[in-house]
């Protein structure tokens, strides 16, 4: 068996191959839409076919990580995404692909790609304890701010040494890597199943349990008042946090008239923000409610959106309500991780989360489609001058209401 530290740099070095084969592909399949069409439209349409296929994976996939070997689910993910990463390889290689085609490999990636995510979330409680839940997302936040600089970098360098057709491939080398370290880490650390795991039911039941246990899930958060108060407040959190950061480059380019090509610049430079989050949030303990946490990084999230609007212009704002914007949003994610894995019931978590992971998606997708209609229409001052006063509303807010939603308190 692997001492601690060893099982968490393998389970690093898979995260971290994971989120660069992300970010490559997903800049190789922007580029191939957009090269299909002439039309920026059909890049949109790529990001959001992939954000359903996330959506739809999350209700009726989250279920069988409670009621099966979470390596073996994770491992036939990794298999099935390399397959399907390598038709598209083979398919880009001997002819053009239309952007229906793309599309739908876009589809199929990404509904396999963020099942393999949602087994990870899952491993992590199985292979590792409460206490080592803090340093594990801190870490890996700090990876993510890593990634968010290099991923990028490696595409462009895979375009222009490979061609478009064949860069996809480097996502495939990631991919083989990323499931080969796992293999070697499931080999070497103990695994603990969930109770879930060995009921004795006939496959026929255990299928169905599993298909049914999001849904059961949703029952039972719902009738839960405090879980009930957690999943209300993270899910107006992340609406807000989450319309923040993706309307942030019309922000950088409408207010502050930073030039289409620059804009990377600022997303890199937030990346400084997601390391020093990833840092804080490893003194985050797994015994501990945590919502301190949760409600500074919304009043620092505030207080980065009052910056950037506070002079139309000032570059130099814009940079520094970068680098506190996506270190608040860092701060605010992990440090929900940590708390939902470790009070959520193991044989429940993956149920749990897929709850939690859809309702967020939900409001989020229609969120952002409205608040870019709203930044249309009234200009960024009023619409995230709007957000931060919501954020400092929904801040006060864990803070008042933290009695009833410690952990140990609502747990089932």
């Amino acid at each position: 068996m692997l001492p601690a530290d060893s099982k968490r740099v393998l389970l690093y070095a898979v995260t971290a191959a994971l989120m660069l084969s992300e970010g490559v592909y997903d800049l190789v399949f922007a580029n191939m839409a957009y090269d299909a069409t002439g039309q920026a439209h059909s890049v949109a349409t790529t990001y959001a076919i992939g954000y359903g296929a996330e959506i739809l994976v999350t209700i009726f996939g989250a279920g069988f990580l409670d009621y099966f070997d979470k390596r073996r689910v994770f491992a036939f993910a990794m298999f099935t995404k390399i397959a399907i990463f390598g038709a598209a390889v083979a398919i880009a290689a001997v002819t053009p692909m239309s952007a229906p085609v793309i599309w739908a490999f876009a589809f199929a990636i990404d509904l396999i790609h963020h099942y393999s995510r949602l087994a990870v979330f899952a491993l992590i409680s199985a292979l590792f304890q409460r206490d080592e839940l803090g340093a594990i997302h801190g870490t890996n936040a700090v990876l993510g701010g890593a990634t968010q600089i290099a991923a990028p970098l490696i595409a462009a360098l895979a375009i222009a040494g490979f061609g478009l057709s064949y860069s996809l491939s480097v996502s495939v080398a990631l991919q083989v890597g990323a499931l080969g370290i796992a293999l070697a880490l499931f080999r070497m650390a103990e695994y603990r199943p969930s109770s879930n795991e060995h009921t004795g039911e006939p496959l026929r039941a255990q299928v169905k349990s599993a298909a049914l246990s999001t849904l059961r899930a949703a029952r039972e958060i719902a009738g839960h008042p405090g879980w009930r108060g957690f999943l209300g407040l993270y899910t107006a959190s992340s609406l807000a946090l989450g319309v923040s950061v993706l309307l942030w480059v019309p922000l950088l380019r409408s207010f502050h008239g930073v030039a289409d090509q620059t804009t990377g610049w600022y997303l890199s430079i937030g990346a400084i923000g997601m390391v020093v989050a990833g840092l804080a949030v490893r003194n985050v303990r797994g015994d501990s409610p945590n919502l301190g946490y949760l409600a500074g990084s919304l009043a620092a999230a505030a207080g980065g959106l009052a910056l950037s609007i506070a002079h139309p212009g000032a570059t130099w704002l814009a940079a520094c309500a970068t680098v506190v914007l996506f270190l608040s949003v860092t701060l605010f994610f992990r440090t929900a991780t940590v708390v939902m894995q470790a009070n959520i019931p193991e044989d429940r978590l993956a149920s749990w989360y897929g709850v939690v992971d859809f309702t967020n998606r939900i409001f989020g997708l229609i969120g952002v489609l409205a608040a870019g209609a709203v930044f249309d229409i009234v200009g960024p001052v009023w619409l995230f001058g709007a957000i931060a006063a919501a954020l400092v509303i929904i801040s006060a807010l864990w803070t008042l209401r933290a009695p009833s939603l410690v952990p140990e308190r609502v747990l089932p």
